[in-house]
Parts: structure tokens; sequence; C-alpha cells
């Protein structure tokens, strides 16, 4: 039987889920009204603004990212953050956003004292509370 435990940043890892911002790629029904281009720095800026917002949650931070081709552009992008958060760059990998959305789970939770949280990047308005 699997125990309950309580998560506390100590035992907590971040995940955001996040596409690569590339035009055309990203926020296209938001793009149909404002444009490809706009709609895609949009999604540029809340993956720039959660990664510096929430850059102290938990131990460990993961961007799951797709492409995962766009890893060094995403890098790049972080380094020139404030206080260039930690994070880490994984692949989302092939499937239905159920499927990479559980494979990400199953390799940060490898036991009961394990808590994670995973969001997406189309969630600039959470912050730390």
């Amino acid at each position: 039987m699997r125990r309950e435990t309580a998560c506390t940043t100590d035992s907590l890892t971040l995940g955001l889920m996040a596409k690569y911002w590339e035009i055309g790629k990203v926020k296209t029904r938001l793009g149909a009204s404002i444009g490809m281009s706009r709609s895609a720095r949009i999604h540029q800026i809340f993956v720039q603004h959660l990664c510096t917002g929430l850059r102290d949650v938990g131990t460990a931070r993961s961007i799951c990212l797709s492409p995962i081709e766009c890893q060094s552009i995403v890098t790049g992008l972080l380094k020139t953050l404030p206080s260039r958060p930690d994070w880490n760059i994984v692949d989302q990998g092939d499937g239905d956003l159920g499927e990479r959305m559980l494979r990400w789970f199953k390799a940060q939770l490898p036991d009961d004292r394990s808590c994670a949280i995973l969001i997406g990047a189309d969630c600039p308005t959470i912050d730390l509370d």
C-alpha cells in the first residue's frame, strides 16, 4: 500500500511543460486574432516569466520541452534571465499530452518520499503561493 506523504519544498520537483516558441507552432488560436509572430512571442514571455518567478520552488526544476532539438536556444534564454534560474531541460518525447505528462511524473517520483508538480507554460499567473 502506498503511504501518503506531505509535499515539502525539500522533496519537491517542479516541472514546466513548454513548447519552443516557433512562429505558427504555438498559441495558434491566439495567433489567428493577433498574428502568429505576436502569439509566439507571448508564449516565450510566459516561459521566461515562469522560469524567473518560480526559480526558488522545490529542490529541482525542469522544463519539459518540445521539441528537444531547441534545447540550446532555451538554455541560451535561461542564461539571460535575472538570477539565472537553475532549470534542467528534459524531452517531452512522443505521445499525447497525457502520455508525456505520465512519463515525466514516473521519472520524477522514484519513491514515496518524492513529490512533483507539473504545470503548463500557459499558466503565467502561477506564483510561489
